[in-house]
């Protein structure tokens, strides 16, 4: 098992409370820190983008404590500078 594969199914087992919008658990926070983005973002198709909330994403993120970088891709999602000042302050 790669990885990659291996961040990814620890990260979606200790946030999968999260998509149902319940507050992060330590235990998820430590893995959104953790987690290479590059592990996550290259399973994100189109399909499984069009289901998620990415200002609520990133909210989540960075309650976690873990910086979004302007103009970051994740899969099919585009953060733009200009929605990134916006939702930094959106969800605290």
């Amino acid at each position: 098992m790669s990885v990659c594969h291996q961040e990814r199914k620890v990260l979606v087992s200790a946030c999968k409370p999260v998509v149902y919008r319940v507050r992060p658990s330590a235990f998820c926070c430590q893995r959104l820190r953790v987690t290479h983005y590059e592990c996550a973002c290259s399973k994100i198709t189109p399909k499984i983008a069009s289901f998620i909330d990415v200002n609520y994403a990133i909210s989540v993120i960075q309650r976690c404590d873990r910086r979004v970088p302007p103009h970051f891709k994740c899969g099919s999602k585009f953060l733009s500078s200009h929605n990134y000042s916006q939702i930094c302050y959106m969800y605290t």
